[in-house]
């Protein structure tokens, strides 16, 4: 069942939940004609004036918001750049959302001369932009992202006009070329340019990606000759591709390269220097470590290194306080009545959750006290709301959390009664406050997604002439004089503003200081580095004197033992770049530190030594670390993979916590097919078959040598794992659930006349958990006998053990033949296939299984809006919950949680329990309907012809991992690949209603909707 997707974009508005209409015609369903509408229907909604505006505001009590600048100085700004002389750069996109050939987004540049903290004075600084989204000031201009390119700009004269206009790199969105607005998605491009510890301009690339190269052009060629680089061009470095990545370059040599991101439109740093973004129905995801750049390892897979953080989940509830306007009400209604095509807003409101979130911005200032440093803030720029998560170390998953302040668990942070108050991005102000760029829109909306009618009734551009900047401040804060200006003149200063308390200002100094490349301030820097009393002095005089050039052992050596973890992380990562020798016995070291992002960054490091000196800190990180830790470490062991697993191994038997670690080794020592390490391996579990885990181990062991070409009983001619398989046995007689699972996998590494009979006996048991396991370890052969046994067994198999014997023998074609010959036969029910397979087998490139899958089959089935309509009934049911638990277990349980049962494959469905059970019946009766991109199915086909289809849980340049029914995940090499494709659809089938009446949707339903 699909959740809410994540439709594209930083503007996009809340999506509402389904309307439970009894105004629905039936018929409607199927004829998609789309209404009229009038004027009546869809009043205007009138804007408020900046003056009236701050009444229209709900805070958390002890705050207030102030004007930093409105309309006529600014208008529409998404995004702010403020210099060293607190000149603010306004991003305008006047052009938003379908003007975009009009070139009408420009550069706004304001000051404040009497220096109260408002501006006055505006400037347009440059125009002619076609939809610019993003900037960062550096060396007294600008850089600014203006999809297909980013832009420099310069004002040379002091008339506060650009003079200096040049490209500097270009391609994003290049899939889209040429850039008509009808082609490049007004909501999916570059934006949230931030200043580095890394002393690197940070940019995300949001969903439209790109084949991304420096312009090489005589303006680029003498920027980088006088910073020392050399002055070659795009042709002679290639282009960077930021498909699912986001990128980072120097401003001093323009050196580009790729970023682990994915969010959309907001992206932000902590003190500490860890990167957060969002997308618009996933409102804070952590990037926990880059992954880009570091050399494959074609037998582990690293971790995913983005995740959601949010307590409350993605699309967490959000509370609004302005009405929902009237055209998004109509457009609901249109939706779940099938008249035009679009998602599905749930249960019965038009708002109420995350859908919209943009700019999520890390507050690094002091205005606030120490109670909100480190805070996230988040727009919904449709709920017309500013949302607030704290974030709390943890030691399990991405060892973050967001959650709302305890304080806040009904209410918003800021709230606004305006439709119009459209929170699009937020900035870290000099004046140590968070600033809200206010689009100030009166429609904020992907233009794709507004049906004719309604879009006839609206006006898209309405509000362009409109725009405000907010400051949040505390009650009674009266900003210092000194904080709105930083002076390049004097490095010193610079060098002591890198301990200041509000981030602009360390920032600013940062990059001024790697501006200026100034060697006198080497000295003042080391000292700041040894500053025993500022760990943000301490933090960032690190980096820029990496920046410098100046970095010296000591230094490094003093930051490896500093008291404050960010600043041992960092002293990590910048050790290991130095490739110093006398440091790695400290490295070695940090591999028990207690914090576990300075593990989770000397795990990063150590993938660049030599095995001997990588091994003991390994074993330490996989002994002591956090899953993500450990996960990492396994990435980095490569050819000790033999080593690290005995010294694991050796004495008592290994915590549960290092299972998973031990599982991953043993299958990339089975996947590299070392005989040495293979033996070693044999050898430890042999001599320790009652371990608990011993049999999981050779399971792992045996599907990597399977994924190698060869077999466990290969590698095991004398039978030494003898003992462990019978250890195996009882499990699978006797274990928990878990452990059955383990010792299936593990007697299935054994030939198929040694496991036979069991696995006859399992398949004719009568219990649905024996039959799932039969089919589980029949299903790991590629022998007439095994698939024989699965076909002859199948009509005897409980509905859930079918569906996965069915699955599996549909991946080799000579299976899949005997399969449709057992239907045709009349042994096996035609209604055991999926209505996916069938359509699937409709058009398999084997001609005798097309054939046999046409005659079977016949025509495809009714339309999903017809089923829809069929259904309908079961809304006006009260439904029996009891029956609907059964249902869930039977039908969705393999995919979906929901009360703490199933498997989490699709959506949890407790996340989306608000939904109401309209927006439910659709989902399960139209799973394609609306499919969100993290649901949408993809199908590899080996070259030894098996075929696979399921979820994409990640994807490397080496390897492929699906995740199918059951939460089972398949590893393929791509160079095993033979097709590799994304099939456009819900992984979740089609026909889920077979053999269902109304009533027995609706206890279903009932059983899915809250208590």
């Amino acid at each position: 069942m699909n959740a809410v997707p994540s439709i594209p974009g930083w503007c996009r508005l809340a999506l509402g939940l389904l309307w439970a209409a009894p105004w629905i015609h039936l018929g409607a369903v199927a004829d998609h004609v789309e209404p009229e509408v009038s004027g009546r229907q869809m009043p205007r909604v009138a804007p408020t004036e900046p003056s009236l505006a701050p009444a229209t505001f709900e805070l958390r009590p002890g705050f207030r918001v102030e004007p930093v600048a409105t309309e006529p100085l600014v208008v529409s700004p998404v995004a702010v750049a403020v210099d060293e002389q607190a000149r603010a750069y306004v991003v305008e996109m006047r052009d938003y959302s379908e003007r975009r050939p009009e070139r009408l987004g420009r550069i706004r540049l304001l000051e404040d001369p009497d220096g109260d903290g408002q501006y006055d004075r505006a400037t347009v600084f440059l125009d002619g932009l076609p939809w610019p989204t993003a900037i960062t000031c550096w060396d007294g201009g600008v850089f600014l992202g203006v999809t297909p390119d980013i832009l420099y700009a310069k004002d040379t004269d002091g008339d506060g006009i650009a003079d200096v206009r040049e490209v500097i790199f270009t391609g994003f969105a290049s899939d889209y070329a040429p850039y008509e607005t009808n082609r490049l998605n007004v909501q999916a491009m570059l934006n949230s340019f931030h200043w580095g510890l890394d002393h690197r301009i940070h940019g995300a690339t949001s969903l439209s990606g790109g084949s991304v190269r420096l312009v090489d052009s005589p303006f680029t060629r003498r920027w980088r000759a006088a910073a020392g680089g050399a002055p070659s061009g795009s042709e002679a470095e290639g282009a960077v591709n930021l498909r699912g990545r986001d990128f980072s370059f120097d401003p001093r040599n323009l050196d580009l390269r790729a970023e682990t991101g994915g969010g959309q439109h907001g992206m932000s740093f902590d003190d500490a220097g860890r990167k957060f973004v969002c997308a618009n129905s996933d409102h804070l995801q952590l990037i926990a470590f880059n992954a880009e750049g570091r050399p494959p390892n074609p037998y582990v897979e690293l971790p995913p290194a983005r995740g959601s953080i949010a307590v409350d989940g993605p699309a967490a509830t959000v509370y609004r306080r302005s009405p929902d306007e009237p055209w998004r009400v109509l457009r609901t209604r249109w939706r779940v009545a099938g008249l035009v095509p679009g998602p599905i807003e749930g249960g019965g409101r038009a708002s109420g959750y995350f859908t919209g979130a943009t700019g999520t911005t890390v507050y690094r200032g002091d205005a606030y006290g120490p109670d909100f440093a480190g805070d996230a803030f988040i727009g919904d720029a449709g709920g017309n709301l500013v949302h607030r998560k704290k974030l709390r170390p943890t030691t399990t998953g991405w060892l973050l959390a967001g959650e709302r302040a305890s304080d806040e668990q009904t209410s918003e942070f800021l709230a606004s009664t305006d439709n119009w108050f459209r929170p699009v991005q937020f900035y870290n102000g000099p004046d140590g406050c968070l600033w809200v760029l206010d689009m100030y829109r009166e429609v904020i909306e992907h233009p794709w997604s507004i049906p004719a009618n309604l879009k006839a009734r609206l006006d898209l551009d309405s509000g362009r002439d409109r725009g405000r900047i907010w400051r949040i401040v505390p009650n009674g804060f009266r900003a210092r004089p000194d904080r709105r200006f930083v002076d390049p003149s004097r490095p010193a200063d610079l060098v002591a503003l890198l301990g200041d308390s509000n981030g602009w200002h360390r920032d600013t100094a940062a990059r001024l200081l790697h501006q200026l490349q100034d060697p006198e301030t080497v000295l003042p820097l080391r000292l700041q580095a040894a500053n025993p009393t500022n760990r943000l002095a301490r933090l960032h005089a690190l980096t820029v004197l990496d920046g410098l050039g100046g970095l010296e052992v000591a230094a490094l050596r003093q930051a490896l033992e500093d008291p404050d973890p960010a600043v041992r992380r960092q002293g990590v990562r910048l050790a290991f770049a130095s490739g110093e020798r006398d440091l790695m016995p400290a490295l070695a070291n940090l591999a028990a530190d207690p914090d576990p992002w300075v593990q989770l960054e000397v795990a990063l490091g150590l993938e660049s030594w030599p095995p001997a000196a990588r091994i003991p800190p390994l074993v330490t990180l996989l002994q002591t670390g956090p899953e993500l830790v450990r996960d990492v470490a396994v990435h980095a062991v490569r050819d000790g993979d033999g080593e690290v697993f005995r010294q694991l191994t050796t004495g008592s038997p290994a915590p549960l916590a290092q299972g998973e670690a031990l599982r991953s080794l043993a299958r990339a020592i089975g996947i590299r097919n070392d005989p040495g390490a293979v033996e070693a391996v044999i050898a430890t579990l042999a001599a320790r078959p009652g371990d608990g885990l011993a049999p999981a181990l050779v399971a792992a062991l045996g599907d990597g040598l399977r994924r190698a070409g060869t077999e466990l009983v290969v590698a095991d001619p004398t039978g030494s794992l003898d003992a462990v398989f019978r250890t195996a046995l009882r499990q699978a007689r006797e274990g928990t659930p878990a452990l059955r699972a383990d010792a299936v996998a593990c007697l299935a590494q054994q030939p198929w006349d040694r496991i036979a009979t069991e696995v006859g006996g399992w398949l004719a048991s009568g219990s649905p958990e024996d039959q799932s396991l039969g089919v589980a370890a029949a299903g790991r052969y590629d022998l007439p006998a095994s698939s024989a046994l699965l076909v002859g067994m199948l009509p005897a198999l409980s509905r859930n053990a079918q569906s996965e014997a069915v699955r599996l023998l549909l991946r080799r074609p000579a299976t899949t033949r005997r399969l449709l010959l057992a239907a045709a036969d009349g042994h096996v029910a035609a209604s055991g296939f999926q209505v996916d397979q069938q359509n699937a087998l409709r058009d398999h490139a084997d001609v005798e299984i097309r054939e046999l899958a046409r005659r079977l089959f016949g025509e495809p089935p009714e339309s999903r809006a017809d089923v829809v309509t069929r259904f309908l009934p079961a809304l006006n049911h009260s439904g029996d919950a009891t029956r609907g638990a059964v249902l869930f277990q039977e039908r969705c349980a393999t995919c979906h949680r929901h009360r703490g049962e199933g498997v989490e494959l699709g959506p949890d469905l407790d996340s989306v329990k608000s939904n109401g059970p309209e927006k439910l019946l659709v989902s399960i009766l139209d799973p394609n309907r609306e499919v969100p991109p993290q649901f949408t199915a993809w199908t590899a086909e080996t070259r030894s012809g098996e075929t696979y289809t399921g979820l994409l849980a990640r994807e490397s340049e080496t390897s492929v991992t699906l995740r199918t029914a059951g939460g089972a995940e398949t590893t393929l090499s791509r160079r095993d690949l033979a097709v590799w494709r994304p099939e456009g659809r819900s992984l979740m089938p089609e026909g889920l209603e077979a053999d269902l009446t109304p009533e027995d949707l609706a206890a279903l339903l009932s059983f899915l909707s809250p208590p």
